[in-house]
């Protein structure tokens, strides 16, 4: 049944979600050290275009991660 009301925009937000992994090959895991974070983005056939952007976003926040200036 279709009530004509539409849903708050406010009500989503983007929140940490934990994520086991389970690696193929165990020795993967010397890399990791326990309480390591990530950033993930699920893509999907639609929006193609924001998935350039995200692309993106995800590539300077690792190079701002890796990098360490001394202010």
């Amino acid at each position: 049944m279709n009530t004509g009301v539409i849903a708050a925009s406010g009500g989503i937000q983007a929140e940490p979600f934990p994520v086991r992994l389970k690696p193929n090959n165990p020795s993967d895991l010397d890399m990791l050290p326990p309480g390591a974070v990530g950033t993930v983005a699920i893509y999907t056939e639609n929006s193609l275009m924001t998935h350039v952007i995200r692309r993106v976003m995800i590539q300077m926040s690792s190079i701002l991660n890796y990098l360490n200036p001394i202010l």
